[in-house]
């Protein structure tokens, strides 16, 4: 709520009153009155939800649903005022050779505050560039030409950033897909070329893009202990970030990943197995996740939460959880064709939402939508991977010709004495069981001896399907 008090004391009258109408337009709803309540004065919690006449829950709900509103609104309200500095920055080439040189140095001096303001880097350079030329018979020339230097190098270092930022997201993916060590080398010099240039700029930006790639490299591979150790840091990485996003506010990097928060204390507390924060975090993630779905670089963080949220379910067995944000993925989300380790971890997930929904049609269907849109001849362990689990699903529906087609496809592509064969060849032998179920009694014992063999490192030795959480008990539930 702190950060809409601060949208909503700095409008102007007539700002606040556009954002009343674009974002709470009914003259009796409740978002309407508490925007109200919280421009006029501070109030407790306590006294809000007297004033709204509603209790807690109904309370989170609307506070949930009202704030990416504000944020959307006040975004584009900041989109519009950078998008003018931009254009008046990009005059300034014209303004200084059009102008005698007191009038340029005044349109330059002006232009610097209001760029300082929005902290906008690389137009700074190009000023501090013209004031250095316009001052070069000055005692001033030095000072200026250091500012055009440091913003220069300042420009290319946090333009570096990025692009390991994007090339880190972009091997991560494929690690969490193939586990191939290869990936994780890889991303370790990332990581260590990241760490190496914000060492050397004081810099918030430099700082949120190091501290996202450390956080998630952390949670992917260190392991529970030595990640429990790092608590009291991490919470200092999230009041730091707070207070980078609320001083700028401006910033349209910021305007994007605000919402990030919540996501990283998720991922955070389900890998050191803290059920009770973990599903806090999750309430306020449900609360916003839709309106995270269109801008690009959410694509790589949503699918982190998926894979949080998948651990988490094989951690705590939750299934109420795992399925509440399904709905709104399923219906407001898309996943780029192109982007394969996206594509794969949400399709995944969907069908695994309708697995333990028991749709079992529609998660073999969720599957051969993937294997349709995507290539996967440079992955061909997962091609098969995915068509076990198809096949998984035809068994448990009853779909006798579709589980032997797969299976039989699965087995001859896994070809003989390799991990993979072992793997396959064992689960094949539950498949068979699944689909004898269909038309006889369940032989639990059978079931349950050769789920025990291939729970087993020795029975699945290429780990297929260790992404999905699953027991006997709850395949001998799914079969009845």
């Amino acid at each position: 709520m702190k950060l809409i008090q601060k949208i909503i004391r700095e409008l102007p009258k007539d700002g606040f009153k556009e954002l009343v109408e674009a974002v709470a337009p009914q003259k009796d709803s409740k978002n309407r009155i508490l925007l109200e309540l919280l421009q006029q004065k501070d109030l407790s919690e306590k006294e809000i939800l007297g004033q709204l006449g509603v209790n807690q829950g109904a309370y989170y709900t609307l506070k949930s649903r009202l704030i990416p509103k504000v944020v959307q609104y006040y975004t584009h309200l900041k989109e519009n005022r950078i998008r003018l500095l931009r254009e008046e920055a990009a005059r300034v080439s014209f303004v200084v050779l059009n102008n005698e040189r007191m009038i340029s140095v005044s349109f330059l001096k002006d232009l610097e505050k209001k760029l300082i303001a929005y902290d906008m880097s690389s137009e700074l350079a190009v000023v501090y560039k013209h004031l250095a030329r316009l001052n070069r018979f000055d005692t001033n020339y030095e000072t200026y030409e250091r500012s055009y230097q440091k913003h220069i190098a300042f420009s290319l270092a946090v333009s570096k950033a990025e692009d390991v930022l994007y090339e880190y997201i972009y091997l991560l993916g494929y690690y969490h897909i193939t586990s191939d060590q290869e990936y994780k080398v890889q991303l370790e010099d990332l990581l260590e070329e990241l760490e190496n240039t914000f060492n050397l700029y004081e810099s918030h930006r430099l700082y949120t893009i190091f501290q996202i790639v450390r956080h998630y490299h952390r949670c992917t591979f260190l392991d529970k202990d030595a990640l429990k150790k790092l608590e009291l840091e991490v919470e200092e990485m999230v009041a730091t970030m707070e207070g980078i996003f609320e001083r700028y506010d401006l910033d349209p990097f910021y305007g994007v990943i605000r919402n990030l928060i919540p996501f990283l204390q998720f991922e955070y507390y389900v890998q050191i197995d803290n059920q009770v924060k973990a599903n806090y975090f999750l309430e306020e993630i449900v609360g916003l996740i839709e309106y995270q779905f269109k801008a690009h670089l959410w694509g790589f963080f949503i699918s982190q939460f998926l894979l949080s949220l998948i651990s988490k379910l094989k951690n705590d067995g939750d299934f109420q959880s795992f399925i509440k944000p399904g709905e709104k993925l399923r219906t407001g989300y898309f996943v780029e064709q192109n982007e394969t380790s996206h594509l794969i971890i949400f399709f995944q997930y969907k069908a695994m939402l309708s697995f333990y929904q028991r749709d079992f049609s529609r998660a073999a269907l969720d599957i051969n939508n993937l294997l349709n849109l995507s290539s996967f001849k440079d992955l061909p362990n997962i091609a098969i991977e995915l068509r076990l689990f198809q096949a998984f699903m035809y068994s448990l529906s009853g779909d006798t010709d579709l589980y032997r087609k797969l299976a039989a496809s699965a087995k001859r592509k896994a070809g003989k004495n390799s991990p993979l064969a072992v793997s396959v060849k064992n689960f094949t032998k539950l498949l068979f069981l699944f689909n004898k179920s269909q038309t006889s009694q369940v032989d639990e014992k059978q079931i349950i001896k050769y789920w025990d063999l291939f729970a087993s490192e020795k029975g699945n030795p290429a780990r297929l399907l260790s992404h999905v959480y699953l027991n006997s008990g709850l395949i001998l539930t799914m079969l009845k």
